[in-house]
């Protein structure tokens, strides 16, 4: 591999999530992100997309915490959480 070529690679890295480390942004002086496409949230385009996220970053769980308002003291929550980025909040919403 050329310099050329990593030095595209790590470009790309710099763009993704959490960008690029210390240690390659001091090895990579010259690192500028690429720019990435903006895409418009269009619809869900398959009924399995949601188990799909699910899936992968996903999951249920069951809650259990102090409540003055139950005879018992306590409460049970059901929760459902996917994890995304930032970026995609349109689509999760």
């Amino acid at each position: 591999m050329t310099q050329e070529g990593m030095q595209k690679i790590i470009n790309i890295k710099a763009s993704l999530n959490t960008g690029n480390s210390g240690e390659l942004k001091v090895i990579f002086p010259n690192t500028k992100p690429v720019t990435r496409p903006v895409i418009k949230y269009s619809g869900i385009p398959d009924p399995h997309w949601l188990s799909g996220f699910t899936e992968a970053d996903g999951c249920f769980y069951i809650s259990t915490y102090d409540s003055p308002k139950s005879k018992l003291g306590k409460s049970v929550q059901l929760v459902y959480i996917i994890t995304q980025h930032v970026r995609d909040r349109e689509l999760m919403d």
